[in-house]
């Protein structure tokens, strides 16, 4: 029997009645879309202004007196001509700044500078000022410089210093051996840490030996070195002990009482001497190549008695090195003759020993520091251990004193600063201002670090 396939077909034909599903034609009015070739994308370039620095401070300046200029650089750092259309000074005051250069229309990288000099009319602070650049850049239109400066009755000076980089060196000590010294000189064997320390720490490449002043009485004195060994180095395991044991040596025996320093320093460091009695002491330079220092400290509480004259040592002791800034010579030694004490010398009564420290001016030697660019101290004091931390900076190729330009005419108008840090006037961790060398001082954990950069502003007596 065969079998029927029945298939029921659902009635659609009501529904299809209420929806339209016939796809619109296009309206009639959509523009044809027409292929011109011309794939161009808009410029999209637009300039950017950049100004350099974002502010001005002129500081101190004399009233009624130019500034130094401080130069303003405007670049387009943008990719389409920046046009600059005005450039003024605006706020209180304005009047007082003034600048040279002109509005101009920069290319993509170009830049113009502008010259800035203050002159103040009055002793007051200019600090509401700004310099108005107006620009076609869209996102910055107009960009303000803050300007500022103070008007003084005195000029201001700025000086900048920079702190030395210790470096190898040979350390030539001359020892007054005669009757009167002995007193001072084991108070610097006493103190010798406060000079030895910082070496050992850094691991300074270094020589340290002693001669004596005397020249005609002691046999085996006459320039040679003394001790045993004659020199030590850093790899001394007790260079305090080693210092110590050459003094005791030296001061075995007194030496004679015509102090011929200078001589003693010319004999060591010359032939023969130099290649047999302490050779192996002086170095031309280390044995990678790099040249090693000079540094000579005479303690003495009488003058020279050499016959070479000051400065005859001086230019033949800044022959011994290419560079005579590293050929140095300090002495501890009585005060020169200045206006206040015509006479030079020294004398102090020292609590701690009950005893006069008397010393005779020491002009030869302190003329031969002078020449050389060392350092001088008064032996007429019972503690040599600020003397001893100042000799062992200048022994590194560091200091802890520098010399202005001008006198301040204001200490208290006077700042300072070591690599941007203010310090403070303090004898004890800040700096203090001597005259008679018109000097900065350091002192204690004040005193710049290696490479330390020193910034001093301060007002003097003077005309524009």
């Amino acid at each position: 029997m065969r079998t029927q396939l029945i298939v029921l077909i659902p009635a659609l034909s009501l529904a299809c009645t209420e929806y339209d599903l016939k796809r619109p034609d296009d309206p009639p009015d959509k523009p044809p879309v027409v292929d011109t070739g011309d794939s161009t994308p808009p410029d999209t370039s637009t300039p950017d202004i950049e100004v350099e620095p974002a502010s001005l401070d002129f500081g101190y300046v004399m009233k009624d007196c130019d500034s130094n200029p401080q130069d303003i650089t405007i670049t387009n750092v943008g990719d389409a001509d920046l046009l600059i259309d005005s450039l003024t000074f605006m706020g209180t005051s304005s009047g007082a700044f003034a600048y040279t250069g002109v509005a101009e229309t920069l290319a993509p990288e170009a830049s113009t500078v502008l010259s800035v000099v203050f002159t103040p009319t009055a002793w007051i602070t200019y600090d509401e000022v700004e310099l108005e650049i107006i620009s076609n850049d869209p996102d910055e239109g107009t960009v303000g410089v803050p300007t500022a400066g103070v008007g003084s009755e005195d000029p201001y000076y700025e000086e900048t210093f920079h702190q030395g980089e210790p470096g190898p060196v040979d350390i030539l000590w001359v020892v007054d051996n005669s009757g009167s010294m002995e007193d001072e000189i084991l108070r610097v064997k006493e103190e010798f840490s406060v000079y030895i320390s910082e070496f050992m720490t850094l691991g300074l490449d270094f020589h340290l030996g002693a001669v004596t002043t005397d020249m005609d009485f002691l046999e085996d004195d006459a320039g040679r070195l003394q001790g045993d060994p004659i020199f030590f180095d850093n790899t001394s395991t007790d260079p305090e002990g080693d210092f110590g044991s050459t003094i005791e040596e030296i001061y075995a025996v007194t030496g004679s009482g015509s102090e011929r320093g200078l001589e003693a320093v010319q004999a060591a460091l010359q032939e023969p001497l130099l290649s047999s009695d302490n050779a192996g002491f002086f170095r031309e330079t280390t044995d990678d190549g790099t040249p090693v220092a000079i540094h000579t400290i005479a303690v003495t509480d009488e003058d020279d008695d050499s016959s070479v004259s000051s400065s005859s040592f001086s230019s033949w002791y800044n022959s011994l090195k290419t560079d005579p800034d590293t050929a140095n010579f300090s002495a501890i030694c009585g005060d020169p003759v200045t206006s206040t004490n015509w006479m030079g010398g020294c004398m102090e009564w020292d609590t701690s020993s009950g005893r006069m420290l008397e010393a005779s001016a020491g002009t030869k030697y302190v003329d031969v520091v002078d020449a050389t660019g060392g350092y001088w101290a008064s032996i007429c004091t019972a503690e040599f251990s600020e003397a001893l931390q100042y000799l062992s900076l200048e022994t590194m190729g560091m200091s802890a004193v520098y010399e202005l330009t001008y006198a301040p005419s204001s200490i208290a108008l006077t700042t300072v600063e070591v690599d941007g840090a203010s310090v403070s006037y303090s004898a004890m961790e800040g700096w203090t201002y001597t005259t008679d060398n018109n000097a900065l001082n350091f002192h204690g954990e004040a005193i710049p670090d290696p490479s330390a950069e020193i910034y001093v502003n301060y007002p003097y007596d003077g005309g524009c």
